[in-house]
């Protein structure tokens, strides 16, 4: 027998003795059930489906208290009630669920009712939802972003490729795009062409065609189709009768690049969305900043001017925000600024969240308030003090005074204490200055190759999973790369599509390409002309003119260009000729894409090509101009 496989829980228990919730069966809450769980045989599927035994009729959700993780394989300790007493319970890691996705669920169930028709138990949990909606909203996309998005929530056993095991959780999913597989699957198993849509755990929960605690993607299967249509099978798809919804544990991790791409489609659509729920929670009209009032309906004094324009507060919809131009801070108006700041990820709407660092917000911070010019009752900062630490400190910056060859200490008699870099000779000089030379016509060549491997662009690269950004990174090799000591080429500010198929689209503010398959079809000839307008910041923080950008699209290419793996030699080649140190730092950025060992370029795509050589063009213009000491 060969060594056990290595098992990984769920990465995201909560804290000990914080809220959160399991699953039980109904009406008992001291037998936790499995709501990831498939049926077993294809008489309980049947007999699950013509029953409806899913969803919220089959599990129950039940607030509890995380006790402590028992370091069993998979198992935790929880506390709950049972006829009010409390009980104590031994679950299944993955099967305890953060307080605010119990959240997000019982949400979700608010907004399907055959889930409340189908349950007893979601009543008695109303109050919950109720009381939790008015201190805070409830946004899935923050959420998914900062929890799933890098991460599956699967079934009860998940083997990886590697020969890992997973319970209900797996993080982090895997970088490299699947491999193309030759000739008709074997038995058992299907070819998967893409996926379409996601659903996130709580929505498949309350959907009818899913049913389980799971991540749910609509599967568009490979052709040939061994049926016409799967629109009438139980987990079939109206709109799309070739595809079906698919558990996360029916697809292999091979897959992984697949499900960020439709993660991220899920997350666009639904920051959408909750920005036009926020909108009309606010009461703003479309296409306006705010609403007005009169002065008496705002319960303005009389006297004070009348603002033009009132702004929804971001936090509290029943608020709303006016300016003039004499405003005067009333703290007893203002005591609600404190208790009321979003102190954690899931008290900031949609689009919003604490700038890393310094981080969210705790109780006793005072920097919200607006008269606050700060305060520091002890400047010393006493409470960081500690023997064995200090004497490190003390002695790891001593060493660092000690040492001549980098650096001159500075203002020891102005007390200015500072450090500056040492005088170099005429030589380290030249000898600095050919080596940045060096590396900025490296950057340059790196730009060039990347336009020359793009010309044309096969429309096939365009199409493959994962490649949305593949424009954003071929249009960072139109930017011109500034002399001297000028920075950037920035990132453009805007991508404007003037010419082009219209079943492709460019998102505006990223770049982010799609394609409307259904219309593929539809093109006409080999070449395609494509042109994007791009508005750029210039070196002096103005904006520079616009630049267009004229590209072809080659609809009959192959996804990976037969030039690529020459392009890619003659860029290595250049940089072999770069100082060791440089080489050194950045090989891990580039062996993603090139092998070092048999000098070739590896099975990647196009996308993935163009992404790291433009982020190496970027390292390499930057190191360019680093003063380097020694």
């Amino acid at each position: 027998m060969g060594a056990p496989a290595a098992w990984h829980k769920n990465p995201f228990l909560p804290a000990a003795n914080t809220q959160c919730w399991i699953f039980v069966v109904p009406g008992n809450a001291s037998k936790p059930r499995d709501p990831s769980e498939l049926p077993h045989s294809e008489p309980m599927h049947r007999v699950r489906i013509e029953q409806k035994i899913y969803g919220s009729k089959a599990y129950q959700l039940c607030p509890a208290i995380m006790m402590r993780d028992l370091g069993e394989k998979n198992l935790v300790q929880v506390r709950t009630t049972k006829d009010g007493q409390n009980i104590v319970l031994k679950v299944k890691a993955g099967l305890v669920l953060d307080w605010f996705e119990g959240l997000l669920l019982l949400d979700a169930m608010q907004r399907t009712p055959s889930a409340q028709k189908a349950c007893d138990w979601y009543e008695g949990l109303q109050g919950i939802l109720a009381k939790e909606k008015a201190r805070r909203n409830l946004l899935a996309s923050i959420y998914v972003t900062q929890k799933l998005l890098n991460a599956a929530v699967t079934g009860p056993l998940f083997p990886s490729w590697d020969g890992k095991e997973f319970y209900h959780r797996r993080t982090p999913l895997r970088k490299d795009p699947p491999a193309e597989v030759p000739g008709p699957p074997p038995a058992g198993f299907y070819k998967v062409d893409r996926l379409l849509e996601y659903l996130p755990p709580w929505e498949s929960f309350v959907n009818p065609r899913c049913g389980l605690y799971q991540d749910f993607y609509l599967v568009l299967w490979a052709g040939p189709q061994p049926k016409e249509s799967y629109a009438s099978w139980p987990n079939g798809c109206e709109a799309q009768p070739h595809a079906t919804w698919e558990p996360d544990e029916c697809l292999p991790d091979e897959l992984d690049t697949m499900r960020v791409a439709c993660k991220k489609r899920w997350l666009d659509a639904q920051r959408e969305k909750e920005k036009t729920l926020s909108r009309q929670g606010s009461g703003e009209e479309e296409g306006s900043s705010g609403t007005k009032r009169s002065a008496e309906e705002a319960g303005l004094p009389d006297g004070q001017p009348r603002p033009a324009k009132y702004f929804p507060d971001i936090c509290e919809r029943t608020v709303q925000h006016a300016f003039t131009s004499d405003v005067d801070i009333v703290l007893e108006d203002n005591s609600k600024i404190k208790s009321g700041w979003p102190k954690r990820i899931d008290e900031y709407p949609g689009g919003y969240s604490a700038v890393e660092p310094p981080g969210y917000c705790m109780d006793a911070c005072t920097c919200m308030e607006d008269w606050h010019l700060g305060e520091l009752k002890d400047p010393s900062l006493s409470w960081l003090s500690n023997p064995v630490s200090d004497r490190v400190l003390a002695s790891t910056t001593q060493m660092f005074r000690n040492n001549q060859d980098i650096h001159r200490e500075r203002g020891t008699v102005s007390n200015q204490c500072y450090f500056e870099p040492p005088l170099l000779s005429a030589e380290e000089i030249a000898r600095l200055h050919e080596g940045g030379k060096r590396l900025l016509a490296f950057s340059k060549s790196i730009r060039t190759e990347m336009r020359e491997a793009g010309s044309p662009l096969p429309l096939n690269a365009v199409m493959e999973s994962g490649a949305e950004d593949i424009l954003s990174s071929l249009l960072q090799a139109y930017l011109t790369v500034p002399t001297g000591e000028g920075s950037g080429p920035f990132q453009p500010l805007t991508f404007e599509k003037q010419e082009g198929p219209e079943w492709l689209s460019v998102q505006r503010s990223t770049g982010r390409v799609s394609v409307n398959r259904s219309m593929v079809r539809e093109a006409k000839g080999e070449s395609l002309p494509l042109v994007l307008v791009l508005s750029r910041m210039a070196d002096n923080n103005q904006v520079s003119p616009d630049l267009r950008v004229d590209l072809k699209l080659h609809v009959t290419h192959p996804a990976i260009p037969p030039k690529l793996e020459t392009i890619t030699g003659k860029l290595m080649d250049q940089f072999r000729q770069q100082k060791a140190s440089f080489q050194t730092t950045l090989r891990e950025l580039v062996q993603e894409v090139y092998d070092f060992d048999e000098r070739s370029l590896k099975s990647v795509s196009l996308a993935q090509w163009m992404r790291v050589m433009k982020n190496l063009s970027v390292a390499t213009q930057a190191a360019s101009s680093c003063k380097v000491i020694r």
